[in-house]
């Protein structure tokens, strides 16, 4: 049989255990949210990119943030983003 002090004590490491994971779930829908985000905006960046249209200012402000360097070749145009991805657009 258990004694009343181990399950407090047993209570007291599953009640912490369960705080920790519940800040871990905070910290990863946090992260989720953010990656989320981030590919909204390459897809939108890709989209403004392969069509040409004119992007509106909240885009430009967040394509200038996720651009590391843009590479123009005599037949096409490389668009190096911070994340490590390359977009490539030939010229038509």
């Amino acid at each position: 049989m258990i004694s009343n002090e181990d399950y407090e004590q047993q209570v007291a490491a599953y009640s912490q255990r369960m705080d920790e994971l519940q800040e871990r779930q905070r910290e990863l829908k946090a992260t989720a949210g953010r990656y989320a985000e981030v590919k909204y905006w390459l897809d939108a960046y890709r989209e403004h990119v392969q069509s040409g249209r004119k992007m509106d200012t909240d885009d430009v402000v967040m394509i200038r943030s996720l651009t590391d360097k843009i590479v123009v070749y005599d037949d096409r145009m490389e668009i190096h983003l911070r994340i490590g991805e390359i977009i490539e657009h030939p010229y038509k």
